[in-house]
């Protein structure tokens, strides 16, 4: 998840407290919340488990909040993507998704096997114990 803009002001100040919900293959992840931003930057990552064909074929659901204090939250918009055309792209270039209200969500997606991604890890490990 990279970024938003244009989302919508939905605060008295004319701003919002966007957050993200993204739901693939019956899993969720929220990201943080970006305080006062109609234009917020996430720059986060996020982990969905399962095989490249039942990812790949599953759409990918965007969903933006506005959160509030001392109401439910505010919905922004919502858009969805085959998962399956993010990966179609050599490079994870970003991908504009277009809400149903106004803005747009940029993300991308890489897909990576269970043995490349203990092999990053144990890269990982391996550098984090070489600065130690």
């Amino acid at each position: 998840l990279h970024n938003g803009s244009g989302l919508r002001a939905a605060d008295w100040n004319g701003t919002s407290d966007p957050y993200v919900k993204l739901e693939l293959a019956e899993q969720e992840h929220k990201s943080s919340t970006v305080m006062r931003k109609l234009d917020p930057e996430w720059d986060e990552h996020f982990e969905f488990r399962g095989t490249l064909r039942e990812l790949a074929l599953a759409p990918i659901k965007v969903r933006v909040f506005d959160w509030d204090v001392l109401k439910s939250d505010d919905d922004l918009g919502e858009a969805s993507v085959l998962l399956g055309d993010l990966l179609l792209v050599a490079a994870p270039a970003p991908t504009e998704v277009h809400l149903s209200t106004q803005g747009c969500i940029r993300l991308s997606a890489v897909w990576q096997s269970d043995a490349a991604a203990a092999a990053a890890a144990a890269a990982a490990i391996t550098i984090s114990n070489h600065n130690i």
